[in-house]
């Protein structure tokens, strides 16, 4: 009997220390999983404070995250005030290792075209529940199972993304991006669609007798999704 009480008493404590240890890591699986989110989300151009309130309801609030110690008291409070969500930017690279190389033109076609560099952006996440180290009272127990409760470490977990790399969501987007672009496109067209217009006001009236189409003056986004032959293989 004294061996059963001895071996009971360490499955007891094995048994409630798989319980702590896997509360643990889920908290550290929501945590990556919320940086991993506000990286994400930051590249689609995702506000910061929008993404710190998503990260909190969809990773540590709600129904399906409800954490709590042996006593049955919530670890994390209503507003997850113990979970902080930052988002910092990079070292930027050298204008030499930039697309283009060095340069006051290249430089602003990097902007106007949005494939500068602007530094890789870290998502943090940090759960600091160094308050329940602090809350919690020695007592006397023969397991001292109540120790648990005090060993709560600070869990950081990041995740790096490189965004505003001159990517486009489809082809109508990087049309767009070009278009907007003076230096790109947009000096040089404006000066082309003027004449078009002028030559256009004197030749519509002839073209008119042939019933012929009148020159659309957009010569960009007409040309959505068409790829030239030469890049396409049977």
């Amino acid at each position: 009997m004294a061996e059963g009480l001895v071996v009971f008493l360490a499955l007891l404590v094995l048994w409630v220390g798989l319980a702590w240890l896997g509360r643990l890591q889920d908290m550290g699986l929501q945590a990556q999983h919320g940086s991993r989110h506000a990286a994400f989300a930051a590249s689609r151009y995702m506000d910061d404070a929008l993404a710190v309130q998503q990260v909190k309801h969809g990773y540590f609030l709600g129904p399906s995250h409800q954490w709590s110690l042996r006593s049955g008291a919530a670890i994390l409070d209503k507003e997850a005030s113990q979970v902080t969500v930052k988002l910092e930017r990079g070292l930027t690279l050298d204008d030499k290792a930039q697309v283009g190389g060095r340069g006051l033109s290249v430089a602003r076609l990097r902007t106007e075209l949005g494939t500068a560099d602007l530094g890789i952006l870290q998502a943090n996440v940090d759960l600091n529940l160094s308050s329940w180290r602090e809350q919690q009272t020695d007592k006397a127990s023969l397991l001292r199972l109540s120790d648990l409760d005090k060993v709560w470490p600070i869990l950081r977990r990041h995740t790096a993304i490189l965004i505003d790399s001159g990517h486009a969501s489809n082809d109508a987007a990087a049309q767009q991006r070009l278009e907007i672009s003076p230096i790109a496109w947009a000096n040089s067209s404006q000066k082309s669609y003027e004449l078009a217009r002028r030559t256009d006001a004197v030749m519509g009236a002839v073209d008119a007798a042939w019933s012929r189409e009148r020159p659309v003056f957009d010569w960009l986004q007409a040309w959505t999704g068409r790829v030239p032959e030469h890049h396409l293989q049977p």
